[in-house]
């Protein structure tokens, strides 16, 4: 599980210090170990291949573990696995160990009903141990991951795992009206860490019981995947296990964020990376998830005090987390609708009609009631408001397409071309390197290597924009280029080995403007003194209209002074340049200061485009003209 090898590379990497306040401190690890990754990836890939089918009939899941290990893990692997491995011959591991029961959360994920995982862990794992008491905690891990995947709710893994007297809601830090109180160091539990101590007695030794109750009631507490691994720092003892399992249910109930990924693979062996990308990208399909299954699951959950309360603080993380929505402006949302911030009229709306948008900003603002004066949510519940909502949700995530995830870039070759010169920028295998050949005058060629560290995350963050830029369907690719035109190609290798690729004229018009600026401006931490560059001036980029738009620019004649706008036909016209415009009913001519270039269409303009003048001139640099920088306001 992906989420394993997360949680161990985390807590490796950030080691809890032990206080108990809510912003607890962490020592930092450049060098975090791998051996529990090691392992997870080795049972997976050996599930992957018996679930595929791929092997011969003579392999059995010993044999292939076994193979694995040699193969993949490097020596990697902790020590329970070391004998076993260099063994001559595959026998039973005879062992009761925690990560033993951690691989069960692949045997929960790839199982298509919960009625198989009893027989897949018994077939399996039951073959490297014949412990009774561990293949019962790996069943119930495997059947607690693959609810998470399935749609239960966190009342239900509860359940599951201790039993429906178990009550693991505490004070909510959202709802908490003193969040110092809750949290101060000078409590001696952190909040719901009493209960905990209902499921493990005071003076229990460690085992795979304990270690599972632990990463279960830190999943329980958490808000999101991130916060799951921080509350399962405060109960690990330093080697990770509990943030491993933890990770496994965070995966299957939230999803991994890319940008959390991407800083925590980095630190394994390119051996181990393929493993894990090869898992990902066999594991992709088995179960997807829509955009507002994290909410609409409660569609007909909300009537239980427990359930409201996880509901109620998913949909808050949601929203803080999917700006895109703008959640927190709920009240011009419905007016933009015609919805009044009423009962009435919140509960009489048809909202058959009613888009994502406009459902959670119905959602926040009976939220929002609620906090002023209790009790608003319980009737608009009992009303089945909500539950016209999410059903309503739910039918906008089945009517949407279907989405592939767009797999990660790994490699990148970009040449950029104008005349005799060719620049070259490429991304490969930890390496990242910008070379500029021009004919006429000179030759430049630098190159950076990182296998980890920051800058291999700013690598990976190149390829993520890279991505995001690929996903869009702005690009124009066009064969037609004049000679004078910066050309440029662009090749992307991805992880599954598929090829995308884009050719044409390089600037704003051809390429997604705002996904293609994020990637220069990434591109620039490394080759910022490349100043001569075409692939990363943004000058150069930017040097061009589409039809319909026009060109204006912001301009102060003091400094700090008030912004006024002109349009021009140049386009060699930049943020910091000189310029002589008219000003006044005489059309005195002044100097200004380029302060702001947008291009608008020429119906949606920040000042009437009748009434804007134009820009006479651009001052040169070496121009000898001279002119108040500051003048009074005709």
């Amino acid at each position: 599980m992906r989420g394993a090898v997360i949680g161990s590379l985390f807590q490796s990497h950030y080691r809890f210090d032990g206080c108990k306040g809510k912003d607890f401190n962490t020592v930092i690890n450049e060098n975090p170990v791998i051996k529990d990754a090691a392992a997870v990836l080795c049972f997976d890939k050996t599930f992957a291949d018996i679930h595929s089918g791929t092997v011969s009939a003579e392999d059995d899941f010993l044999n292939l573990l076994r193979r694995n290990f040699n193969d993949f893990a490097e020596g990697t692997y902790s020590d329970i696995f070391k004998t076993w491995v260099e063994a001559d011959k595959s026998q039973p591991l005879k062992i009761y160990d925690d990560r033993f029961v951690l691989a069960a959360a692949s045997i929960g994920a790839l199982c298509k009903n919960s009625h198989e995982i009893p027989k897949e862990v018994k077939k399996t794992l039951g073959m490297l141990s014949s412990d009774s008491d561990a293949l019962k905690t790996a069943e119930l891990f495997a059947a607690a991951v693959f609810a998470a995947y399935h749609g239960a709710v966190k009342s239900e893994i509860s359940d599951l795992c201790f039993g429906p007297s178990f009550i693991f809601k505490f004070e909510s830090k959202n709802a908490a009206d003193n969040e110092d109180e809750v949290y101060s160091d000078e409590n001696d539990d952190y909040p719901g860490e009493a209960k905990l101590k209902e499921l493990i007695p005071a003076g229990s030794a460690r085992s795979p019981d304990t270690v599972f109750i632990e990463a279960v009631y830190a999943f329980l507490q958490a808000e999101s995947f991130e916060d799951t691994l921080y509350h399962a720092s405060r109960f690990d003892k330093g080697d990770g296990i509990i943030c491993a399992f933890a990770g496994c249910l965070a995966e299957a109930y939230y999803g991994i964020p890319n940008v959390f990924e991407k800083k925590y693979t980095l630190f394994l062996p390119e051996s181990l990376r393929s493993l894990y990308r090869a898992w990902k990208l066999y594991i992709k399909d088995f179960n997807k998830k829509t955009p507002f299954g994290i909410l609409t699951k409660y569609v007909s959950r909300l009537d239980s005090d427990q359930d409201l309360f996880c509901f109620q603080n998913e949909f808050l993380f949601f929203a803080k987390t999917h700006s895109e929505y703008e959640s927190e402006d709920y009240e011009h949302i419905l007016q933009s609708r015609e919805i009044s911030w009423t009962e009435d009229s919140l509960t009489k709306t048809d909202s058959n009609y009613f888009d994502a948008k406009t459902l959670l900003a119905c959602i926040m603002a009976v939220f929002r009631a609620d906090y002023f004066s209790p009790g608003v949510l319980h009737i608009f519940i009992s009303k089945g408001v909500f539950k016209r909502w999410l059903q309503r949700l739910k039918t906008i995530d089945k009517e949407a397409k279907a989405e592939t995830d767009f797999p990660d870039i790994t490699d990148v070759h970009l040449e950029v071309l104008c005349g005799n010169r060719i620049e070259v920028f490429k991304i490969e295998e930890g390496m990242v390197s910008l070379s500029i050949d021009d004919v006429d005058e000179f030759s430049i060629r630098h190159t950076f290597n990182f296998s980890s560290g920051k800058y291999a995350v700013i690598i990976a963050g190149i390829c993520m924009k890279i991505r995001e830029a690929l996903e869009s369907s702005l690009w124009k690719d066009t064969n037609e280029v004049t000679e004078s035109a910066v050309r440029f190609r662009l090749q992307a290798i991805a992880e599954d080995k598929s090829v995308y690729e884009h050719f044409g004229v390089y600037n704003r018009v051809h390429l997604p403007e705002k996904e293609w600026l994020s990637v220069i401006e990434t591109i620039r931490i490394f080759f910022n003194d490349f100043i001569n560059s075409y692939a990363i001036n943004t000058g150069i980029f930017m040097n061009a209209m589409n039809t319909g738009e026009v060109k204006y620019c912001g301009v102060e004649f003091s400094s700090g002074g008030h912004l006024y706008h002109y349009r021009t036909d140049n386009l060699d016209i930049a943020v910091g340049d000189r310029v002589i415009v008219p000003v006044g009913a005489d059309n005195d001519e002044r100097i200004a200061y380029i302060k702001t270039v947008e291009f608008c269409r020429w119906d949606n303009t920040p000042y009437p485009l009748e009434k804007t003048k134009a820009i006479i001139a651009k001052v040169s640099k070496n121009d000898s003209i001279s002119g108040p920088y500051y003048i009074e306001d005709k």
